[in-house]
């Protein structure tokens, strides 16, 4: 998109497609129309991602822009909100606060932006079904605090000695989901993550 302007400071301007999830595809040939209107905010409707078209030029609190225009990003769900909407020459774009930019893809790889991580939920302990088909689960509830696996994280979290693979404890409710790259994951802040399960 041409002649869009540049953002003064803490805001990208972004290209998305508010209705990329309104489609399944079933099987071959079978597809469904989902309305995305009815729970706007869940993980499988909402847009997360879309193409920086302008970065900002500054950030309020003095930190580098690590964005560019032509990079990938994945955001929070409220980036494809009307609200959020802008119109230029008959082109429609968003506005997002950089803060609200979890992480961006250049060349194929991904790095996480601010303070923001990316936990894999742990594999799930199978279900069990009798022959009529009842489904049960024979193990007590577990009493161990929230963990996951970190797959993508930011240098400060590095810093402070947590390695991609290492699981980790974090807050209850941090439990943020969202679809990256094809992937689930959890989204959540470095405050959000406790410590390393030894």
């Amino acid at each position: 998109m041409d002649n869009i302007p540049k953002p003064i400071r803490d805001v990208v301007f972004i290209e998305a497609d508010p209705e990329k999830n309104a489609i399944k595809h079933l099987a071959p040939g079978v597809d469904i129309i989902i309305d995305t209107a009815f729970e706007p905010h869940a993980t499988e409707n909402v847009t997360q991602d879309g193409v920086v078209l302008q970065p900002p030029s500054k950030l309020r609190g003095g930190e580098r822009v690590d964005l560019k225009a032509g990079d990938k990003v994945y955001t929070h769900h409220f980036l494809c909100d009307e609200d959020q909407s802008l119109e230029l020459e008959g082109k429609k774009f968003y506005q997002l606060a950089y803060q609200m930019c979890y992480c961006r893809i250049r060349e194929g790889k991904m790095k996480m932006l601010g303070d923001w991580n990316f936990i894999e939920p742990p594999k799930k302990e199978k279900e069990k079904t009798t022959n009529s088909g009842i489904i049960y689960n024979l193990a007590p509830a577990s009493k161990e605090p929230q963990v996951g696996i970190a797959r993508h994280i930011n240098e400060k979290m590095r810093e402070w000695g947590v390695s991609e693979g290492d699981s980790v404890y974090f807050t209850i409710n941090s439990d943020y989901e969202i679809l990256v790259e094809g992937k689930k994951y959890w989204r959540m802040r470095n405050v959000d993550i406790m410590g390393i399960k030894e």
